[in-house]
């Protein structure tokens, strides 16, 4: 395989960043605070793509490699850059490209479009491929698919525990509609004694109302402990994603059941080859709680951790 540059907008604790074959792993910046020199050149510049632009190539390099000290260097050894969807990804790679012409350039979407989501329009096309873990996005916004992917590393240290968790969620609040979804479930867990945990995160802007307590912002490491911890693990989704969370993945790779409202599931092949894990809100005729009581079904569970590892997910961009 070719040599990879993989650059990640913030650092979620999820990615295990390790080099390995060839694939170098970094934060687009620093994991810690930019120094005086940086955000001063960081605001003078990169604000303005024209004029870091208009500047001769051998001080953009200077520039850069002050800014992105810990990947620059990188750019030199490697013939594929991926970067994941990010706000300021478009001036990134147009300042790549400019350094670079011959890098082949890549942009992840592992968020489905909208929102605060950078839009594909920001991207010139001529040198950018880019790529969506969502099969509307891809047909919307004519991106190619890949799949989504969970990174192996993050479960092996990892032992199950006794569960005490009938069912998990862990999220922010986003919106109205997601809380009430929320509150929903919970008077079906009350009703059927279902032993559930809503770990809920502020986020939102809105005056969301919910009966739902908050709680502190955690580290993915303490997620995984929350995991390891439960049953089966609650999905919801925007109703306009198609594209598989993270949430499922989890599930599959801490073999765990999923409770989900993504009636696109339907079309993925973690559920084509094991649906009896899978548990779709409003399309099921058992209860929510004879599902989560029900056995764990481990058939094609090797072959499903396969096909949405981080080496499949790395190599389908070079099929």
């Amino acid at each position: 395989m070719e040599k990879v540059l993989i650059i990640t907008i913030v650092n979620y604790g999820f990615i295990p960043f390790n080099k390995k074959d060839n694939i170098y792993v970094e934060y687009l910046y620093k994991r810690n605070k930019f120094d005086l020199l940086k955000r001063l050149l960081h605001k003078l510049f990169f604000s303005d793509s024209n004029m870091f632009l208009s500047f001769p190539i051998f001080l953009q390099k200077i520039i850069f490699r002050i800014v992105f000290s810990n990947w620059f260097k990188l750019l030199k050894k490697v013939d594929t850059v991926i970067i994941f969807d990010g706000e300021k990804d478009a001036l990134i790679l147009k300042m790549i490209h400019n350094l670079y012409p011959t890098k082949r350039l890549l942009v992840w979407y592992w968020n489905s479009i909208g929102g605060d989501i950078v839009s594909p329009d920001s991207f010139n096309r001529k040198y950018t491929e880019l790529w969506s873990f969502d099969p509307q996005n891809c047909k919307d916004y004519n991106l190619k698919y890949n799949v989504q992917f969970y990174p192996q590393e993050n479960v092996i240290n990892n032992t199950n525990l006794s569960s005490d968790i009938d069912l998990l969620y862990v999220g922010a609040d986003k919106t109205q509609e997601r809380i009430n979804i929320l509150e929903k479930i919970k008077k079906v867990c009350l009703k059927e004694k279902i032993n559930f945990l809503f770990y809920l995160v502020k986020q939102s802007k809105e005056n969301i109302k919910t009966s739902i307590a908050y709680h502190p912002l955690l580290k993915y490491p303490q997620v995984l402990q929350l995991i390891n911890r439960s049953d089966a693990i609650l999905d919801i989704t925007k109703n306009d994603q198609s594209g598989l969370t993270l949430r499922p993945l989890e599930a599959l790779f801490f073999n765990k059941k999923l409770v989900t409202n993504n009636e696109d599931i339907i079309h993925h092949k973690i559920y084509k080859m094991n649906s009896a894990n899978i548990y779709i809100l409003g399309k099921e005729e058992k209860s929510l709680k004879e599902f989560i009581d029900s056995p764990l079904n481990k058939s094609n569970i090797a072959c499903l951790k396969k096909y949405y590892s981080f080496d499949t997910w790395l190599s389908n961009f070079f099929k």
